[in-house]
């Protein structure tokens, strides 16, 4: 069930005097005249504020259904010269302003904040000032790390408002008479339980969320037992988190999800409804998670090489309370094992569907390699001698065997570059006797070789081999 943070907080700029500030004075609004006119000047500001009601002791507090913001000593707001949150730096920064000693009234509601604001810019008539509870919580990794306890997304509570600088002479004031802060962060309170409602004490919690970019957010929050202690439950934490337009989710659209670790489990939930988390919004609910099996993965098979037959790519998987299947394209499954017969490189995926109470697996992939085969190249000499009574004509045969399945290939070289060319020898391969015929085509004194191989095909890699042929000189 939805709950609502009480998101608005009053900034009154009531002003001793109807003035913000006033220089040459003794009154607690006032500032000396800058010896340089032209200078930044310095302002002391004084404003009284109102965060809302039923607020106690620190900044955030939950009273029955609502989540009320408070003021505590110790607090800042933080004031800069800019018209939006996020052109605030420390360039624009003005300064601090804190609650008076004994300001802050009884149900925490109302305080006055006093500081001296400086900085590297001066403020003119009709500029924006920007009012900002905790500043430092502008970067949405900070939300990345908290412990869970109220108290620590407290620490993140951010709220902004813009103000307008109306200027006399040297006397400020601001023109509005009460200001709005917007909050830029929700809350949520979750309640971990298991399938039996179970209350679950995580020692870790991950948010998983889709981002424009492509790349999750994960939020990890490591709860200890302190941290159900102080949140006065088993199972019980809190957290801040940034709002989907702050982080550009499309609220419809994203899909959550959360593991935990409890003990040495890991339980998960998924929620498909999208990130509801708008700003200066409290949620409340509860989480049911389911563990995951346990299971054996399965591992990729190796020293495959083509065989001509199908093979088994993986050495399975096993899994209790839920059942594996497996798949090469990601989209078709099945619970057999899958083979392969072709040399290639395969993508197996596998995944696990859990029982009624246990949580499903989300597919996982291995890369499996079938090699190719060396096919065995058989020849019955690897050297031909044409003695010096073998003319031009003469022919000696050579048996060659192969097992791959590509075409046999051929190619020579000699030693006798000033024959200007001519062939040396000529050949032919006879693919039904499997006999290659090398004929002599000079009388020349010759050392030949001929290479003998096959092409890489899908399945089988190439090989090669050399026959030597030597022509005597014919006498």
């Amino acid at each position: 069930m939805k709950k609502y943070f009480s998101n608005i907080r009053t900034l009154a700029a009531l002003l001793m005097a109807g003035a913000a500030f006033a220089a040459c004075s003794s009154d607690e609004n006032s500032i000396d005249q800058p010896a340089d006119p032209t200078a930044p000047k310095t302002y002391t500001l004084t404003v009284n504020a109102s965060k809302g009601a039923n607020a106690a002791t620190r900044a955030l507090k939950l009273d029955g259904e609502k989540l009320v913001a408070k003021w505590a000593y110790g607090e800042e707001l933080a004031v800069y010269k800019a018209n939006d949150r996020f052109l605030c730096s420390e360039e624009n920064k003005l300064g601090t302003i804190s609650p008076v000693a004994g300001s802050i009234s009884a149900d925490g509601d109302k305080a006055t904040f006093k500081g001296t604001l400086s900085g590297s810019v001066s403020v003119t008539n009709g500029d924006k000032l920007m009012l900002i509870y905790h500043p430092e919580a502008f970067n949405i990794d900070d939300f990345i790390s908290q412990t869970g306890t109220l108290e620590s997304a407290s620490n993140l509570d951010h709220a902004t408002a813009s103000v307008t600088a109306s200027v006399s002479g040297t006397d400020i004031t601001i023109a509005e008479t009460s200001v709005s802060f917007s909050n830029h962060m929700a809350m949520l309170k979750l309640t971990l339980q298991d399938y039996a409602g179970n209350k679950l004490n995580a020692t870790q919690l991950k948010m998983t969320l889709p981002s424009p970019n492509g790349i999750p957010y994960d939020f990890t929050f490591s709860p200890t037992d302190a941290t159900y202690t102080a949140n006065g439950g088993d199972g019980v934490l809190y957290f801040a988190l940034p709002s989907a337009e702050d982080i550009g989710i499309a609220e419809v659209s994203a899909t959550i999800t959360y593991t935990a670790t409890v003990g040495t489990d890991t339980y998960v939930a998924t929620k498909a409804n999208g990130y509801p988390f708008k700003a200066g919004k409290y949620y409340a609910g509860t989480l049911t998670m389911k563990p995951i099996p346990q299971y054996t993965a399965p591992t990729a098979k190796t020293g495959l090489a083509y065989n001509g037959e199908s093979q088994e790519l993986v050495n399975a998987g096993s899994v209790t309370d839920g059942t594996m299947y497996y798949s090469l394209n990601g989209s078709d499954w099945s619970t057999t094992v899958p083979t392969g017969t072709n040399a290639g490189n395969y993508r197996v995926y596998y995944k696990i569907e859990g029982d009624a109470n246990h949580a499903d697996v989300d597919q996982q992939d291995l890369s499996v390699t079938i090699g190719k085969k060396t096919p065995t190249l058989t020849v019955s000499a690897t050297s031909v001698t044409f003695t010096q009574s073998d003319g031009v004509g003469s022919t000696k045969e050579v048996e060659i065997t192969y097992d791959g399945d590509s075409d046999i290939i051929f190619d020579y070289s000699d030693d006798r570059s000033d024959l200007g060319g001519i062939d040396t020898v000529s050949y032919g391969y006879d693919t039904t006797t499997k006999k290659l015929t090398i004929t002599r085509e000079s009388t020349e004194n010759v050392n030949v070789i001929i290479k003998v191989g096959t092409r890489s095909t899908t399945n089988y890699s190439s090989v090669q081999k050399d026959i030597s042929v030597k022509l005597e000189k014919y006498e």
